[in-house]
């Protein structure tokens, strides 16, 4: 087995969709438009597949994103970025509050807190915040479910 390392590539798939026109019936006919990942968007799910991984897998802020996708030929605005992060956020909300679902239903959870500065919304400052991490993991314990985790972020510690 060989592997190859190819380089990332920006490409525009433009989708062609010819319409039709019956003449005797009046009726025109087009084929149906592919799904999108953001209604009247034009990133697709691989795109924001990448920026969100580029953001938070490997903390990539939005402006060296922008460095980076502009020396590969792509012009991109920061809001858009930002913009596009919030749509994959909610197009993520269902599994996310899934993977919730079950783990608040094992036996054990474990449960940690980490300090970080949050923005607060409308004021351009920022308080401090807390990432919670939720972990389910028995398989030391002899269990058979498989481990799960998820991540929740608040504005404070309160036990709400």
């Amino acid at each position: 087995m060989r592997c190859y390392l190819v380089a990332q590539a920006w490409q525009v798939i433009e989708t062609v969709r010819p319409k039709y026109s019956c003449r005797t019936c009046d009726k025109i006919i087009q084929a149906p438009a592919p799904a999108k990942a953001i209604a009247r968007g034009k990133l697709s799910y691989a795109a924001l597949a990448h920026i969100m991984m580029a953001k938070w897998g490997y903390h990539l802020p939005y402006y060296r994103q922008i460095q980076m996708m502009a020396a590969k030929g792509v012009e991109i605005e920061r809001s858009t970025l930002a913009r596009s992060a919030g749509y994959a956020a909610a197009l993520l909300d269902p599994i996310y509050n899934r993977i919730r679902e079950i783990g608040r239903t094992r036996t054990k959870l474990h449960t940690d807190d980490t300090r970080l500065p949050i923005l607060a919304p409308g004021t351009g400052t920022t308080h401090k915040g807390a990432l919670w991490v939720y972990v389910a993991d028995d398989r030391n314990s002899g269990s058979q479910e498989p481990p799960i985790a998820w991540y929740r972020a608040t504005m404070g510690r309160a036990g709400e």
